[in-house]
């Protein structure tokens, strides 16, 4: 048998309350609202969550809790497993630019409501109907927009123009020598004389010491300056090239550009 939410071309069950969405049409459901196309359904169930949004109930946990609240469902189950099937954290704080994540937890929620897996071509058309939540095409798009200009600026920006300088470096180059000689020379000759008696006893004593010192000590301290090469980066004020202006004026209209796509997409988003 058809789920509920499918025959009523309402997904995620919408209850009756006094806001009319766009699709919305009389249907013989007296809890559940009825639309006009499955898609119409999911536009819905998006500006809902965009509401919420506002409302800081920005996470799946939240979400959930909110949509179905613990008073009537079993609120633990529905959030385990929209966050299984979705793959998406239950904290996860979403933001406006999040499309593609709500698009697989409005999926995940139709497969919980209906018992039956959704068809995410007819979550996508329901998407493209909204304008509350941007698709994630469009911010990739704007952040490699941002980042490519971004880069050819910093090119542009980060002429700089290197020499090399030649600058004296003192090598000092010292040598020592230390000789020491010795030459010296001690002379020591003593006569002795004793007599005892009638005998006479004589001693002589020479002693020669020779002991020369010398010393030559040559100290030499040589410096040389000797031209080590060092690269500088000079600042040259010089008229800009060609090639030159055609960058300064290519920043000029990207930063315009980025100014422009900036608060389109701002006013877009407040939408």
């Amino acid at each position: 048998m058809t789920p509920r939410g499918i025959r009523n071309n309402n997904p995620l069950n919408i209850r009756h309350n006094a806001g009319v969405f766009k699709g919305e049409i009389n249907g013989k459901d007296k809890t559940f609202k009825t639309f006009s196309t499955i898609p119409y359904g999911y536009r819905a169930a998006f500006v809902i969550l965009h509401t919420y949004l506002t409302k800081d109930c920005n996470t799946i946990e939240k979400i959930i809790t909110r949509w179905a609240p613990p008073s009537e469902n079993n609120t633990q189950a529905y959030i385990a497993k929209v966050e299984k099937w979705s793959g998406i954290p239950k904290d996860k704080v979403l933001t406006a630019a999040d499309g593609a994540d709500y698009m697989l937890i409005v999926a995940a929620m139709s497969a919980v409501e209906n018992g039956i897996n959704a068809d995410i071509n007819q979550v996508k058309a329901g998407f493209d109907l909204q304008n509350k939540i941007a698709p994630v095409r469009k911010q990739t798009y704007i952040g490699n927009t941002l980042r490519v200009l971004f880069l050819v600026m910093l090119f542009s920006l980060c002429g700089a123009c290197k020499t090399k300088q030649y600058i004296p470096v003192e090598t000092v180059k010292t040598k020592y020598r230390d000789k020491i000689l010795r030459d010296s020379m001690f002379l020591y000759d003593s006569v002795f004389v004793k007599q005892t008696a009638d005998t006479v006893f004589f001693e002589r004593y020479r002693y020669l010491y020779k002991d020369k010192i010398m010393r030559d000590s040559i100290f030499v301290n040589d410096t040389i300056r000797v031209p080590y090469p060092v690269e500088v980066v000079k600042e040259i004020k010089k008229p800009l090239s060609s090639w030159q202006n055609f960058q300064l004026w290519c920043g000029r209209i990207a930063l315009i550009i980025v100014l422009f796509l900036l608060i389109y997409f701002v006013l877009k988003i407040k939408q």
